[in-house]
């Protein structure tokens, strides 16, 4: 059986056995083994964090870039999603707005939660388990908000208009104001957000097809999400929309007004977890992603 190496450049930080775990090299034709080696590595993935020609200067065999960032506000250098340069692109923006033959959308929340399963089967159980956690739970605080940074300020102006209500609790970096996150959940978020009955959990920018993981920790910890991103759409093929109440940065007063109601109204609230947040035709969706990945993977590694 053949050996075949793996490495990263550029890439987020992150420890090492997250690296040698990467779920994407699950895809990875199965022919060999597949170590994580920084020497003469067969396969490089390359990311937005450090500079763009790191691709072009690569001896590795086959490069695939990914990014789960923003690059059309943020990361600009990489907005063309180094499509000339790569064997293969993946990232969050649309295949029709990418138009690039070695281009596929496979979001961050899809590596996160899903990415691991190749059968149908495997992909409806992993839903089934992340909608069972989608129940009404008694005695919940108010709001959580677990971020480190605010750089364009969404946040704060998401925490003032729910402060209207009750203080938001803060148990990150920014605005902190809670310790029960580290000291009480040994900074496992989504343990942390199943105490709360919203979640502020907005993307750094609103961009189109820009999902990250963060409105899905939000509905696995049975956390209703207050969510800015994706220009007010958040993966409406996979998510029930109505379990979302969608800030979109000039609708302040609904956002409170509808916080607000289901805040004072127990049953308006309950009502919310009548049906779960994964829709039932997600599994194919899902599914079909995956092969799709599978299947370009293989073609750029069987030479």
């Amino acid at each position: 059986m053949k050996n075949y190496r793996y490495n990263f450049e550029n890439w987020f930080d992150t420890d090492l056995e997250w690296k040698q775990t990467f779920q994407i090299k699950d895809f990875f034709p199965n022919d060999g083994l597949w170590k994580f080696s920084d020497f003469l590595p067969r396969v490089t993935f390359f990311s937005v964090f450090g500079d763009k020609n790191a691709i072009k200067k690569s001896r590795a065999k086959t490069k695939i870039f990914f990014t789960g960032e923003d690059t059309s506000q943020n990361f600009t250098d990489f907005n063309d999603h180094c499509v000339g340069d790569a064997d293969l692109s993946i990232g969050f923006a649309s295949e029709e707005s990418v138009n690039a033959p070695n281009y596929i959308r496979y979001p961050l929340w899809l590596l996160y939660y899903f990415g691991e399963y190749k059968t149908l089967p495997q992909i409806q159980t992993a839903i089934d388990e992340f909608n069972s956690n989608w129940k009404l739970k008694p005695n919940k605080r108010f709001c959580a908000l677990v971020a480190a940074h605010d750089k364009f300020g969404t946040r704060k102006r998401l925490c003032d208009i729910l402060n209207q209500i009750q203080p938001v609790s803060c148990g990150g970096r920014l605005f902190h104001n809670d310790d029960s996150l580290v000291n009480d959940f040994s900074n496992d978020k989504e343990t942390y957000l199943q105490n709360f009955m919203f979640n502020l959990c907005p993307e750094n920018v609103s961009a189109p097809g820009y999902v990250t993981e963060k409105v899905f920790q939000s509905l696995a910890a049975g956390c209703i999400p207050i969510y800015y991103g994706s220009c007010g759409i958040a993966e409406e093929q996979i998510i029930d929309q109505s379990k979302i109440i969608i800030f979109n940065g000039n609708n302040d007063s609904e956002v409170l007004e509808k916080v607000r109601n289901l805040y004072q109204n127990p049953e308006e609230y309950a009502k919310m977890f009548a049906a779960p947040p994964i829709k039932p035709e997600a599994a194919q969706w899902i599914f079909e992603k995956n092969q799709q990945l599978e299947a370009k993977l293989k073609e750029i590694l069987k030479a």
